[in-house]
């Protein structure tokens, strides 16, 4: 029976070596799609063969040199595209690192870009139109491959010895590891040209796709796939694998690194069960979108859409990264600022019409950098500790200014025994929560109000606000004197309630409240949908212990600034709210620049978020006229005080 197997094997081996002689004209002719697999292997093999500038094995760097021959002359003979010379350019690029002896890092990390540039170029199909049938893979596997590569796929089957090099390993982690199921699948389909493995075209497309399935099984174990559908099951990852393409283009070295389980473990069972994905909505996550939006920007600029680019660049940032910073930046905060930084890098250069190649590096890195932060973020599920934190540290944060204002308002009005305004106040905060609850259901399910509406609206009421408090710490510093004050107590102790300071306080209590509400409110609908549903309730106790430590805050300033001094009471109240003008002032700028209201010229400058600082001359330059407008109307109001006496 084994000698029956063998010669079957045998024949059948040697049909496909005829095969693949009559297919190579067939190949010539795409030749984007074959520089695509010579970069595939170029990305997998190269880093393992050149070390600290020095070969460590000559005769696969003699090797990686014909690759990159070969994906020269190939380059030369491209289809005719706006970009052809831009990606022959980039080839050459390639082409010289490699006769440099280039970091392996470099070389992996310039081969995958330039690999994702001509699939987006030529629009190759990365992943089957449907879930491949894995039980006829496997009868495909015995009668094609095994002759070669093993009943188990070990690269031990009987046609193995003496072929060089010998058939793949496909136990070889450290090399399948490096594989995505499209590269396996382009291997099938194309072969290797100058060694044994044909080209197994004449094989029907979703056959193919079933063997490059089937033969990914071998370099995990059940015990894995078990694990990963335990993760998958629970609803963990489902952001990361949305369909088919999210599996088939990913390796598992790029999804995760070793000491991060889940993900590899996730992969390999959606490798042996495509079928798991049939439930699989599209995904909302913030992450996703992300992901999606600068495939679409990066897109539509090597189409020559220049505002349609830049547009998709800044959805990425508004409709997906700003959603999932609050609690990245809890995780890995210098990541945070890295991807918020280089997405502004990557719209300025889109804005500049920068080159092609370069659009497409930026977008390549941006989208590693997410991968990393989705990772840590541990899919789109958040633990329930990581979910009551990052909820208290949001209101605790963006409730910080909002209750220093209105303790500031409430003691000032008790301290001058106007406690008939008190009412107007609470309803003016009362309603910016309805008003901010409002505006978020109406935004959510009657109209479009997308990221850049939500930035502009934040950042118009942060102005209004600062403008307000500036004139509000004027005036409080104005009647400091306790001359000044008993004339204020005599006329408008026992009046009707009339007066600027009065309603300017009703009004700043309402837009400092405002202005947090609907940004608040959606980020906390991220946290939501991110948590199991069984462990929302400790979302609901970090929104709790936040209000705690929030009331007691306001407490703690209003008992304490009322057992001030009348002019201490004045001066300390004047500063607090001098100094809440300019941090809304920066912030307002920050949100209209993200809103791409206002440009943004990066300076170094240290940022500092609590405090409305950001490294760029437009928010710097808005708090620097607001303390030199404060200095002014302060010694004004010092000249003023001094001629009264």
């Amino acid at each position: 029976m084994n000698t029956i197997r063998t010669l079957l094997s045998l024949a059948t081996f040697v049909g496909f070596l005829s095969l693949a002689n009559s297919a190579t004209a067939a190949h010539e002719a795409q030749p984007a799609q074959n520089m695509v697999h010579i970069l595939d292997y170029i990305a997998v093999d190269y880093p393992s063969v050149v070390e600290n500038s020095r070969v460590i094995d000559p005769q696969e760097y003699a090797e990686q040199q014909e690759f990159a021959a070969r994906l020269k002359g190939l380059g030369n003979r491209l289809p005719a595209t706006n970009d052809t010379t831009t990606m022959q350019a980039m080839v050459q690029t390639l082409v010289d690192a490699i006769e440099q002896k280039a970091p392996g890092e470099q070389i992996n990390r310039q081969a995958k870009a330039l690999a994702r540039l001509f699939i987006l170029t030529y629009d190759i199909h990365v992943a089957p139109a449907s879930s491949p049938d894995l039980n006829k893979a496997e009868t495909l596997f015995v009668s094609q491959c095994s002759a070669c590569h093993g009943a188990s796929g070990r690269g031990d089957g009987p046609m193995a010895t003496g072929l060089e090099p010998p058939p793949a390993d496909f136990h070889d982690l450290a090399r399948q590891s490096q594989r995505s199921l499209y590269s396996l699948y382009s291997t099938i389909s194309i072969g290797v040209e100058g060694t044994a493995m044909p080209a197994f075209d004449l094989l029907e497309q979703d056959e193919r796709w079933a063997l490059a399935f089937y033969v990914s099984r071998f370099s995990a174990s059940d015990t894995e796939r078990s694990q990963g559908q335990q993760v998958w099951e629970q609803g963990t990852f489902r952001n990361v694998f949305p369909d088919l393409t999210s599996i088939t283009s990913v390796s598992p070295a790029q999804l995760a690194p070793e000491n991060d389980a889940p993900a590899r473990a996730v992969l390999a069972y959606l490798r042996a069960n495509p079928g798991a994905l049939g439930g699989a909505t599209e995904s909302t996550s913030p992450y996703l979108i992300c992901v999606q939006k600068l495939q679409q920007s990066v897109d539509e600029y090597r189409s020559g859409q220049r505002q349609a680019a830049y547009d998709s660049a800044v959805a990425a940032y508004l409709q997906g990264f700003e959603l999932m910073e609050n609690t990245l930046g809890l995780v890995d905060q210098e990541l945070r600022l890295s991807i918020e930084t280089k997405m502004g890098h990557y719209r300025k250069s889109i804005e500049a019409d920068g080159e092609v190649k370069d659009i497409t590096a930026q977008e390549a890195e941006l989208e590693t950098l997410l991968h990393t932060a989705s990772k840590l973020m541990e899919g789109d599920t958040l633990s329930p500790l990581m979910g009551a934190f990052s909820a208290f540290i949001l209101l605790l944060r963006e409730g910080l200014e909002a209750i220093l204002v209105l303790a500031a308002i409430i003691a000032f009005l008790t301290k001058s025994e106007r406690r008939d305004a008190l009412p107007y106040v609470h309803a003016g905060w009362i309603a910016a929560l309805f008003l901010g609850l409002l505006t978020w259901v109406a935004a959510s399910f009657l109209f479009d109000f997308g990221g850049e509406d939500r930035e502009l609206t934040e950042g118009i009421t942060a102005l209004v606000a600062a403008i307000m408090l500036v004139y509000m710490g004027y005036w409080l510093h104005s009647n400091a004197s306790t001359q000044r004050w008993q004339d204020f107590i005599h006329d408008k102790l026992h009046g009707a309630l009339k007066g600027n300071p009065v309603w300017a306080m009703v009004a700043i209590s309402f837009i400092a409240v405002y202005r947090e509400m609907f940004e608040t409110i959606l980020f906390y609908q991220t946290l939501w949908l991110q948590m199991q549903p069984d462990d929302r309730i400790y979302l609901l106790l970090g929104i709790a212990g936040a209000v705690v430590v929030l009331l007691a805050l306001a407490w703690a300033l209003f008992r304490y600034s009322m057992r001030l001094p009348l002019k201490q009471f004045f001066t300390v109240n004047a500063v607090l709210l001098y100094a809440l003008a300019v941090i809304f002032a920066g912030k307002g700028i920050h949100a209209l620049q993200e809103a791409t209201v206002v440009s943004s010229n990066p300076v170094s400058f240290p940022r500092l978020d609590l405090l409305g600082v950001y490294p760029n001359l437009e928010s710097l330059a808005a708090q620097a006229l607001l303390l030199i407008v404060a200095a002014a109307w302060l010694l004004y109001g010092r000249y003023q005080l001094n001629r009264s006496r």
